[in-house]
């Protein structure tokens, strides 16, 4: 059985701590309840204040999931993140992009020479031909010394342009210009090219882990926060960053494909399963040790406190259905 240089170093350090005493170690002790408190645990309940020599119990309960539609994104997760390359709307114009292909067919301007192929096949004006649109979205025809902006437009809007280009040249009397547009989607296709390698399957789906700073790094998308997000929230604003970038005709959904892979695992490992309690003694300068917390100060909190710290501390390392009470277990002997 394989495990890792982190679970090895865990493992190594929950059996060294559990056996020194002072420290902590799991017991199966449960929190005193109801009348069994007596006067003496009354006293000691959540507004007592532990002092150094105490020793405490320290009451791990891990929540059930969130339903994944409210569940927000914490390090350790591990997400699906799918991109989705399809085509225009058949109900709505297409737009020119760079790279795509642009051919205007002159169907009458008789002021221009014609040439011809064979006897007999139809007239071709010397300004019908194709272009190709540049990276900033132009075309250069011929006859105009400045080149035509393309970009976003659709055929009938860039007929009009070259016609109304023509006309006011005088290069045209009765100019009349058909449009005809080939999609390159050369957008698509560069971040096709950059995703595709990275996943095991087509369309490209990739599984990332969420670093414990939260950001996560994908192709054209650097730094990404994603704390406090659900994988709805985050699949909607990387399509955004896309969109900004040109991308028309892509969307990004994001799944949760592991929740709280590692840190979770290894609290419910010490702890015996996803409820337990360890106990821990009072250390010098009122703090306690705890798996995954170095050091946590005690001095001047009562337990209810302590116990919001420590869930608090524990949900910033990526254990975020973590919840933590504390009592005193053992007051300090006189």
């Amino acid at each position: 059985m394989k495990m890792n240089h982190l679970g090895l170093a865990l493992a190594l350090a929950a059996g060294l701590l559990a056996a020194a005493p002072g420290v902590w170690g799991r017991e199966s002790a449960k929190p005193p309840a109801g009348e069994a408190l007596g006067a003496a645990a009354a006293e000691r309940a959540g507004g007592y204040v532990p002092a150094v020599g105490d020793r405490l119990a320290v009451a791990l309960f891990l929540k059930p999931p969130a339903p994944a539609a409210s569940q927000t994104i914490t390090p350790g997760d591990r997400l699906a993140i799918a991109y989705h390359f399809s085509t225009p709307p058949p109900d709505q114009p297409y737009r020119v992009a760079p790279g795509d292909r642009i051919y205007l067919d002159f169907r009458y301007s008789p002021e221009l020479s014609q040439i011809y192929t064979q006897p007999g096949e139809n007239k071709v004006s010397i300004l019908s031909r194709g272009f190709i649109v540049q990276p900033g979205g132009t075309v250069t025809l011929v006859g105009l010394s400045e080149p035509l902006s393309v970009l976003d437009k659709t055929g009938d809007e860039i007929a009009k342009i070259v016609a109304a280009k023509y006309k006011e040249k005088d290069l045209l009397k009765v100019p009349d210009v058909g449009v005809t547009i080939e999609p390159q989607y050369a957008y698509e296709k560069t971040l096709q090219a950059l995703v595709q390698p990275l996943a095991a399957s087509a369309p490209p789906i990739l599984a990332v882990s969420v670093p414990p700073d939260g950001l996560l790094s994908l192709p054209l998308v650097a730094g990404l926060k994603t704390g406090g997000k659900t994988v709805q929230e985050l699949g909607k604003e990387l399509s955004g960053h896309y969109a900004a970038l040109k991308f028309r005709f892509l969307t990004v959904s994001v799944w949760f494909e592991q929740v709280g892979a590692g840190r979770e695992e290894q609290l419910r490992a010490i702890f015996g399963g996803p409820a337990g309690v360890l106990h821990c003694e009072v250390l010098a300068g009122g703090q306690i040790a705890l798996p995954l917390v170095a050091q946590f100060s005690v001095a001047g909190k009562s337990l209810s406190r302590i116990g919001e710290g420590l869930s608090a501390r524990y949900h910033e390392q990526g254990c975020e259905r973590a919840e933590i009470s504390v009592w005193v277990d053992e007051p300090r002997r006189p």
